[in-house]
């Protein structure tokens, strides 16, 4: 409400937390290509190095890439349907709200239902094909 256009500022806001979690996946692949070259000795070394540098540091942004790549769904209550509002006229945006309101009960059954329905879960395979990948492109060796 403190912004001079409240749907630009929704936007800003919903794309802060995937924002973040891009700087801090980025971060952890980037201490993994800084230890890259001493990382075969280090790993040889060290039972607590090898722990951080291929399960920690690789889990890490991993995790921060399904979180960014999730909240970037164009569903309410996801961040991603604050990018979405800004496309939706101002005359709808009362409508917009309204179901919004009702939607976070909707989104959990669809998101726990549907992968026993259809056998396949499809907020899985979005997440394995895009957070997946860019955690391989981040990282000197293989994620995923």
């Amino acid at each position: 409400s403190y912004f001079k256009n409240p749907k630009t500022g929704d936007v800003i806001v919903g794309l802060a937390g995937p924002a973040a979690n891009l700087v801090m996946a980025a971060f952890a692949g980037a201490i993994a290509w800084a230890l890259y070259g001493q990382a075969p000795a280090l790993v040889a070394q060290s039972g607590a190095f090898a722990y951080f540098y291929l399960m920690f540091l690789p889990m890490f942004a991993l995790i921060n890439l399904y979180l960014l790549f999730f909240n970037l769904l164009p569903i309410p209550p996801l961040d991603g349907s604050s990018v979405l509002a800004l496309f939706i006229p101002k005359k709808h945006m009362s409508t917009y709200y309204r179901v919004q309101q009702y939607a976070m009960p909707v989104f959990m059954i669809v998101l726990v239902v549907l992968p026993y329905v259809l056998h396949v879960n499809p907020v899985g395979v979005y997440l394995d094909v895009t957070a997946g990948n860019v955690a391989n492109l981040l990282f000197p060796f293989r994620v995923s």
